[in-house]
């Protein structure tokens, strides 16, 4: 009975954040708008996003800051959720939230290899006392040494070591899919941590991601990278869900990007490279969503409004993102909603 009491707190939760999510309309008013300062002026009018950019001079906000500050609102959205959990639930959805701490931590080695500065300068004293970087305050780093020696204590710092170790330094295709490898490999552990219904619907959201991301793997590795096949599998993730040994050899086999295209559509997954490339990973989020949104559409008492929700909104900050890009770049409204996706 507790459970059910628990979990249909955390449904009302789910439900009344989901209103607040944004929809079709809201991305084609947004679409239209000439600036970035604008897109965030119509935000800050948005109650899920009131607030955030208070203290902040809205001109001084490029692309890059935009995309920071909002990724702040899925970490509070999941604070919030955070207070509805049980504590096996509450162990599991912490390492499901280390997603958004390896997107910093790809996003500023990303930047240093750039030659641009990074800091992490929208996080608050809560983000470090819920996060991994809780004792870390990371004002500018200037190198990826530095940034390994700021993460010592932290679970990435042996990920990262043991890539600087080497005697060739790592692309950073490589640190991303190392970091990439360590957060799927311990979230699926995680699983079996938790009840039997969760457990299984864990399973098919995250292997189903799990699949899709090596789904994406082999197209970039045939479409950007020209990496033999037989060096594909070691960038592979080792979480196998709906696609066999032998459908993944199928897929890493195939000669060409359209031939991929091809043998994936005899799979689960067929449809997934339907997107372009730059574009997948919200694909991936839509694909999972869909399915883990039948659950929640049930009004199952369980884990799944949870999951559906965290999806929903990085789906959507995605999507604004996009927005604020196309309009950085002035594309007209119909090219820009055409990076849109739309629960």
């Amino acid at each position: 009975m507790n459970v059910q009491i628990n979990y249909g707190a955390v449904v009302t939760k789910v439900r009344a954040m989901s209103a607040k999510l944004l929809n079709a309309q809201d991305y084609k008013q947004m679409s239209v708008l000439k600036s970035i300062p604008e897109i965030i002026s119509y935000l800050n009018g948005k109650e899920a996003y009131s607030g955030i950019f208070s203290g902040l001079k809205f001109s001084d906000i490029n692309r890059d800051k935009l995309e920071q500050i909002l990724n702040t609102t899925l970490f509070k959205d999941y604070l919030k959720l955070q207070h509805y959990l049980n504590d096996e639930d509450t162990v599991f959805c912490k390492i499901y939230m280390r997603k958004y701490e390896t997107n910093i931590l790809k996003n500023m080695i990303r930047r240093i290899k750039s030659g641009m500065d990074f800091s992490l300068e929208f996080e608050t004293d809560e983000f470090f006392k819920e996060t991994s970087f809780k004792k870390i305050r990371i004002e500018s780093v200037k190198n990826v040494d530095e940034i390994v020696k700021a993460i010592h204590g932290t679970p990435y710092y042996n990920v990262l070591m043991s890539l600087l170790k080497r005697e060739k330094k790592p692309s950073l295709f490589e640190i991303e899919t190392a970091l990439d490898h360590f957060y799927f490999d311990e979230l699926w552990k995680a699983r079996e941590y938790i009840s039997e219904e969760n457990k299984k619907i864990v399973e098919h959201c995250i292997g189903s991601e799990a699949d899709l991301y090596n789904v994406l793997l082999i197209y970039r590795s045939k479409k950007y990278f020209k990496i033999k096949d037989e060096y594909v599998y070691s960038y592979l993730l080792p979480v196998h869900y709906k696609l066999d040994t032998e459908t993944i050899k199928n897929l890493v086999s195939a000669e060409d990007t359209l031939a991929l295209r091809e043998r994936l559509e005899k799979t689960p997954y067929a449809g997934a490279l339907d997107n372009s490339a730059h574009m997948f990973e919200r694909a991936m989020l839509e694909f999972v969503m869909k399915d883990i949104g039948a659950a929640v559409k049930r009004g199952e008492l369980n884990i799944s409004a949870i999951l559906w929700y965290l999806h929903a909104k990085e789906l959507e900050l995605g999507n604004i993102c996009s927005v604020a890009e196309g309009v950085r770049y002035s594309l007209i409204p119909k090219e820009i909603l055409n990076y849109v996706f739309i629960k």
